[in-house]
């Protein structure tokens, strides 16, 4: 009888935690920016030293779970850097070229927009606004 009990209890706990599921995590936001800058980060050319969720809204869209998050976020440049000039997540006509001083900082805010798959939370970066 005990053990009908116990089995009972398991298994009900584990519905609950499977159908808990509060949207995408800080990790998994963290992991959509960091793509944005692999090939930077790769080089070692760029760290992502600090990133925060601001901000999140849930939703639905034609039966889909979607996930919208503000983030913050910072990078630095450890060896310093002349990207923007043609390459790069901050590569268009409209930011201009700029060196980067050893251990220059710059902030971001934006908005990484999710949607519930089979695998799993999937985001893209919806925008990216440098602060400073």
């Amino acid at each position: 009888m005990w053990i009908k009990l116990r089995v009972i209890a398991v298994l009900c706990v584990g519905i609950l935690l499977m159908s808990c599921d509060n949207g995408p995590t800080v990790t998994d936001a963290r992991a959509v920016f960091e793509k944005m800058w692999q090939k930077e980060i790769s080089s070692g050319q760029v760290k992502v030293t600090r990133f925060d969720k601001v901000d999140g809204v849930a939703g639905e869209l034609l039966g889909v779970p979607v996930y919208s998050m503000q983030y913050a976020a910072e990078i630095t440049w450890p060896k310093g850097n002349d990207i923007g000039c043609g390459q790069g997540p901050l590569a268009n006509p409209m930011y201009p070229c700029k060196t980067r001083a050893i251990g220059q900082k710059e902030e971001f805010n934006g908005t990484i927009g999710f949607q519930k798959t089979e695998n799993g939370w999937q985001g893209e970066i919806q925008s990216n606004t440098k602060v400073n």
